[in-house]
């Protein structure tokens, strides 16, 4: 597998569907569904593909604690699979080793907006009859070899929560070309229920917050304070107590609701604009990084990433986190263990410890950085500065290069 450095020196803007020139929106010719969450969207695919008891689903031991979660809750188990050091993405070399004549699934994940190798996966699955889903929750833009993310396998689905490219607070949206699965996911979405009026509400509220208040500066402050208000059932949260102790929380067939649509549509219209933004930082954290000695992401060739969050190894993940608070850096933490955000209790979602050793020093190891349309060239430069200076992050390598100030490189890709 051949894999290359990032230089993602093409904008979103140069980039079109090639079977549907101008339109720039990686679903345009697929059926779509929307749904209440990302994880929604997998449950009704996987529904839709007659997925239930005693069927085996394969699922990288790298993702969110919601993924398996969905697995289990529509009857199956989860089969987990390491990933490579490298992309963070699952190794199809170690993928015949885990499939059972009970496999009936693949769940591809696109980690951090890094395409996986769709190719080599499919290679594998197609012959043996198993089905693609292609986990683009961390994924909307990325190209892969001229396509779009999306649009490899025989379903995918998305996520419009918090932190994505495109936001609607919360929601999933599921695609697929194939008309089987298509007629599935119809039945399925005409079985969910609406959100409630106190949810939509809730939601209303919790969007213009976003959008109003929501800066680099107060990220540690703003994502404890939400965790609290969730805890305390004042704020729609992604994880709810009871998907965290393996539960099926009451609502879960959720469709997105009114609100949640017409703020869809209005985003769309500024993809480009906002992964043509991510592109630029993704950029400018390569040159930094490699000019302080850290070890980021490598991505497979012909693949053209829109990075949802950039991701750099550290020495001392703990150490590095409680710096980047006291300094109000906005550092995110995904993931931090195989299995995210559960760090205990993993055998009950069918997770042996050391299943995926990979992983498990990849989650002790690996932070992230921010590259939504609020981090800016100061931004960028004061990250930049931090980890070339704080105790914890370097491991020991050595610079190939005299030091450029972190605001000269940012600058350059913000000008």
């Amino acid at each position: 597998m051949t894999h290359l450095r990032s230089s993602n020196n093409m904008r979103l803007a140069d980039r079109q569907d090639p079977k549907n020139p101008g339109s720039g929106a990686p679903f345009d010719e697929l059926r779509t569904f929307y749904f209440w969450k990302g994880r929604v969207a997998l449950y009704g695919i996987l529904k839709a593909l007659g997925i239930g008891p005693g069927d085996d689903v394969v699922v990288p031991g790298f993702t969110c604690v919601v993924v398996p979660q969905a697995v289990r809750f529509a009857g199956a188990r989860p089969i987990y699979v390491d990933i490579c050091e490298e992309t963070f993405n699952l190794d199809a070399n170690q993928l015949r080793s885990v499939l059972t004549p009970n496999t009936k699934a693949i769940i591809v994940q696109h980690t951090f907006g890094l395409a996986a190798d769709v190719e080599a996966i499919k290679s594998i699955a197609v012959p043996r009859g198993i089905k693609i889903i292609e986990d683009c929750a961390h994924s909307m833009g990325t190209l892969y070899h001229g396509a779009w993310l999306g649009t490899l396998g025989d379903a995918a689905y998305f996520s419009t929560q918090w932190t994505k490219p495109i936001t609607t607070g919360l929601g999933g949206i599921a695609v697929t070309r194939d008309p089987e699965i298509a007629k599935g996911l119809a039945a399925f979405e005409q079985e969910t229920i609406s959100p409630s009026f106190r949810e939509k509400c809730a939601l209303y509220v919790q969007c213009r917050i976003h959008q109003a208040f929501f800066r680099p500066s107060i990220y540690w402050t703003a994502r404890d304070t939400l965790r609290l208000l969730a805890r305390m059932g004042l704020f729609v949260g992604s994880n709810s107590s009871e998907e965290l102790s393996g539960l099926k929380p009451d609502g879960y067939e959720k469709r997105m609701g009114p609100l949640q649509l017409r703020q869809l549509k209005t985003q769309m219209a500024g993809l480009r604009a906002s992964c043509d933004h991510r592109i630029r930082a993704a950029q400018a954290y390569e040159e930094l990084i490699n000019q302080i000695g850290l070890t980021g992401p490598t991505v497979l060739e012909g693949t053209e990433p829109v990075m949802l969050r950039y991701p750099v190894l550290v020495s001392d993940k703990p150490r590095t986190l409680d710096a980047a608070r006291r300094a109000r850096i906005e550092i995110g933490e995904w993931f931090v263990s195989p299995l995210h955000p559960l760090t205990e209790g993993l055998e009950q979602l069918g997770y042996r410890p050391g299943e995926c050793p990979i992983a498990e020093e990849i989650s002790r190891r690996v932070i992230n950085l921010p590259t939504h349309t609020g981090v800016d060239a100061a931004t960028i430069a004061r990250i930049g500065e931090f980890l070339r200076n704080t105790e914890g992050v370097r491991c020991g390598q050595v610079r190939a290069q005299e030091p450029v100030p972190s605001y000269r490189l940012a600058n350059k890709h913000f000008s």
